[in-house]
């Protein structure tokens, strides 16, 4: 009797495969083969998966996303202070880095950087970092009206300075991955929360 293949279940065995193998060799200079052997599928059998390896690239994209959203999601849920959703919001970024591992941030930037250079015109159409910067944007946006709402977060311009938090938490991560040694993770997002607090506290 034929092997009943949960197709499913192998598309994310070679998505996590293929993190690793972009995650050392860069997305460039990844070969279809490469994913392949990583993966433990003869090379011809990843095509019955995936037509090339930039749906691999966007479909790791998605595969990161989902997972960040579920982390997120379970670190809100039930929060209603805003003071402590907005470190839940820091903190469960930390446990996405620490839970998924540097191969998956690392991916990460190629895909930022994939999307700065497409800006959604061309290439990888699923990698719209315009849209995941905007929903983000707007999660820290409503977390900052609630608190401003409820008189414990001064009057501000909400979309600019949930803005400057993201580009703020985007460069600690940037110098984190090129430099371990200079700062923890942990440390560095303790840091930018109370920093950031002290400037939009009442």
């Amino acid at each position: 009797m034929p092997k009943i293949v949960n197709k499913q279940a192998k598309k994310q065995e070679i998505v996590q495969a293929a993190i690793k193998v972009f995650a050392k060799r860069g997305v460039a200079n990844t070969r279809m083969v490469e994913i392949a052997e990583a993966a433990g599928i003869g090379k011809g059998t990843i095509y019955e998966y995936f037509k090339d390896k930039n749906e691999i690239f966007a479909e790791s994209f998605q595969h990161f996303m989902n997972m960040t959203d579920s982390v997120m999601g379970r670190s809100l849920f039930k929060i209603t202070d805003p003071i402590l959703k907005l470190k839940a919001f820091i903190t469960s970024w930390i446990e996405v880095i620490n839970n998924f591992g540097v191969d998956y941030i690392k991916v990460m930037l190629e895909f930022w950087a994939e999307g700065i250079r497409t800006n959604h015109n061309d290439g990888i159409g699923l990698i719209d970092m315009n849209k995941l910067y905007a929903d983000y944007r707007a999660v820290i946006k409503a977390i900052l009206d609630d608190g401003i709402r409820l008189g414990k977060f001064k009057k501000m311009n909400t979309t600019l300075t949930a803005s400057i938090l993201i580009g703020a938490f985007d460069g600690i991560m940037l110098q984190w991955i090129l430099d371990k040694s200079v700062f923890t993770i942990e440390e560095a997002a303790t840091h930018l929360f109370d920093d950031f607090l002290q400037g939009i506290i009442k």
